[in-house]
Formats: structure tokens, sequence, C-alpha cells
């Protein structure tokens, strides 16, 4: 419960691949353990993942700025007056980050939201797409989100190979990836921006950041250098 006597919305971000059977069991901690009177349930699909990965948030075409707004409408109609996020993944934290631009957008504006964040989980972490950059060329960083499309059912492997058959020429592939230029300047711009993004937001509220070793998209260095610029100026992290 919060200060105010009355229980939490809680909004489960799925990952890459999911569905929401498989936050069932996250469901259900919330429900009956947490005891959160209210839920909404967030799964972007694998374009809209591609395209935050790629580009961020676009002008036109942009299905998951609609997935957020609608979450975030979803919130706003509930009686909870305090929200706990719960991303996973990094198809969770690209989602998050469409939420996080609309909130913050409609702050400048005056305009703001009833409610309020009052924990965030990202379970596992924002990757830093800066890693992608690392490698020598011709390494292509879609080959990184590929490997992750291995996880997916087999419908959207099967849809995602197709759409990348479809781009043999490149001149498709290259405007989704690096806007007109055959070069990594544009997705470089994008990595920047994404890893600033989740350094310098304006949230205040306990963060918490659930992590392995091993992850090869978020190494132990980068998540280092967030959580302390995220203590240092918010506090509340963990």
């Amino acid at each position: 419960m919060n200060a105010e006597g009355t229980r939490h919305h809680v909004v489960l971000l799925g990952w890459l691949g999911c569905n929401p059977q498989n936050l069932k069991r996250y469901a259900s901690f919330y429900r009956n353990d947490v005891k959160c009177s209210g839920m909404s349930i967030g799964v972007a699909d694998w374009k809209s993942i591609f395209l935050s990965a790629f580009h961020g948030p676009l002008e036109q075409d942009r299905p998951m700025a609609a997935l957020a707004k609608t979450i975030l409408q979803e919130i706003e109609n509930t009686n909870c007056h305090t929200t706990i996020i719960h991303s996973f993944s990094n198809g969770g934290c690209f989602l998050w980050e469409e939420m996080r631009r609309q909130m913050e957008e409609r702050a400048s504006a005056g305009l703001g939201y009833q409610f309020r964040i009052v924990g965030l989980i990202f379970d596992s972490c924002p990757c830093d797409l800066r890693v992608a950059l690392r490698h020598p060329p011709p390494s292509d960083p879609r080959d990184t989100f590929e490997k992750a499309m291995q996880l997916c059912s087999r419908e959207d492997q099967v849809e995602y190979q197709e759409w990348r058959s479809s781009c043999d020429d490149r001149s498709h592939a290259e405007i989704m990836v690096h806007g007109n230029s055959n070069n990594h300047d544009d997705f470089h711009a994008r990595a920047e921006q994404f890893w600033e993004g989740w350094m310098y937001n304006s949230f205040i509220a306990p963060e918490l950041y659930i992590f392995s070793k091993n992850d090869e998209l978020t190494p132990l260095e980068s998540l280092e250098e967030l959580v302390t610029h995220r203590r240092q100026n918010h506090g509340f992290l963990s």
C-alpha cells in the first residue's frame, strides 16, 4: 500500500518474443503478494522493438508510441495514484523509453498525469547500444538483433527472415537502420541518444537493476556508469 492507504497499479512490460501468458507468474505475484489493485501489460512486437532500437522515436509509423499511449491512459483511468513499473529485458526498456518520453512531453507542456511512479524494476537491464559499434567493420548491428530473434516464436522468426530477405538490395534496410546513409553514423547517434536518456532522465523514484555479469548487451562497466550517475543525481538506486 502507498502512503494514502490505497494500492498500487503495476505495469508489466514484456521482453522481445514475450506474450501475456509468459507474465502470468509475475501478474499473480503482484496481485496476491504485493496486493496491487490494478495492472497493465504491455508487449511490443518485434518490428516495434526493431524500429525503437535503430531509430528511437519516429514521427510516423510508430506502433510503439500508440502502445505506450494506451498503457498511460489505462493507468490514468484507474483509481490508483501510485504506479510500479516492472520492465523485462530490452523489449520492455524500449517501451518504457517511449512511455517516459510521452510523460516528459506532457509535463513540459504543464499537463502531466494524475498518477506518480513510485518504483522501477529493470529485469534485465537496458542495453548499451554503443556496444554494437565496438565490433570492427563489416559487423552489422542488426546481427545482434537477429541473435535475439532466435528466442522468439517460430512465427516471428519466419516473419523477420521474410522481411529481411525482402531487403536484399539493402536500400530499404539501410533506410530502416541508418537513415539515408551507408554507414553507422545514424545508429551511433541513436546509441548515444538511448543511453543518455537513461542517464539523464528526470524521474525520481527507487530504481532496481537486475543484471547478469554475462550480459553481452549491458557490460558491467556500462551499468556501473549508469547506476553511479543515477545514484549521485537522484538517489534510491539498487
